[in-house]
């Protein structure tokens, strides 16, 4: 089975993560096959938008825990190797002169809700639901969700999801400026691709510019952000807490921090 499949309608590229058994969460071969396939959507001359979602029940459920700790390198070795390959591809989706669209399907979590926030357009599942998910586990955010969050929904509910890591619902997600619209699961994709065929149908030009000018003024520190994040993954994961958290996830318990 594919890591990340890829269908192209008219002048859309829809970019599937699909490993559902997993909930599309990344290892270090998931990671590089999106980098791959986005990079060459991206790259295509015939691809004017692009869309991004998930098989199954789950748009991304973030990093895979228990592929990390199976590996030959310690977690905090391998979450470095991913998180440079995962801001490989946020930084793509920024970069890009392509409107890129987020048709969030179920849980985004970690890795997922960054790599959702890091899109142009959103539309979610009306029942999906958005967690922050690192710190309850001793570790950082990373992907990008220290600059997208506070930009997208501000200071106060960015540290709120932080500290608190509570789970959000679709419509308070709409309400804090996460996402652009909300719907029924069977509609996702139908609004995805009407986004799609008007940016499609438009000025490609006066898109790309405007993409650049916005992200530019909006996230002007973002390469830096990620490495900041990168830095600060690696340090918390080796960190005792970070170790507590790793286990306590993987065994499926409440974590005691600060032993």
């Amino acid at each position: 089975m594919e890591n990340v499949l890829c269908e192209r309608k008219d002048k859309t590229e829809i970019i599937t993560l699909n490993k559902p058994e997993s909930y599309n969460s990344f290892d270090m071969e998931l990671a590089e096959c999106f980098f791959d396939k986005l990079n060459k959507s991206i790259s295509s001359s015939d691809v004017k938008s692009i869309i991004i979602t998930g098989a199954g029940n789950a748009f991304c459920a973030g990093g895979n825990i228990k592929k990390m700790v199976e590996g030959p390198d310690s977690p905090s070795e391998m979450l470095g190797k991913l998180i440079r390959v995962l801001n490989m591809s946020i930084t793509e989706i920024k970069r890009s002169k392509k409107p890129v669209i987020a048709a969030i399907n179920g849980i985004a979590a970690g890795a997922g809700f960054s790599i959702a926030m890091a899109c142009d357009l959103k539309v979610a599942d009306k029942n999906a639901k958005f967690k922050q998910a690192y710190t309850s586990s001793g570790l950082v955010p990373d992907g990008g969700w220290t600059i997208f969050v506070p930009a997208l929904a501000g200071y106060s509910r960015a540290m709120e999801l932080a500290l608190l890591d509570d789970v959000i619902l679709a419509d308070k997600a709409l309400e804090w400026g996460l996402i652009n619209k909300t719907c029924p699961k069977e509609k996702i994709m139908d609004i995805s691709m009407e986004w799609a065929e008007k940016i499609n149908n438009g000025p490609a030009f006066a898109f790309s510019e405007v993409k650049r000018l916005i992200n530019n003024n909006t996230y002007k520190g973002l390469e830096s952000a990620l490495e900041n994040e990168r830095n600060a993954m690696i340090e918390v994961s080796a960190h005792p807490d970070g170790i507590e958290g790793i286990s306590a996830f993987i065994e499926k318990r409440v974590p005691k921090f600060g032993k």
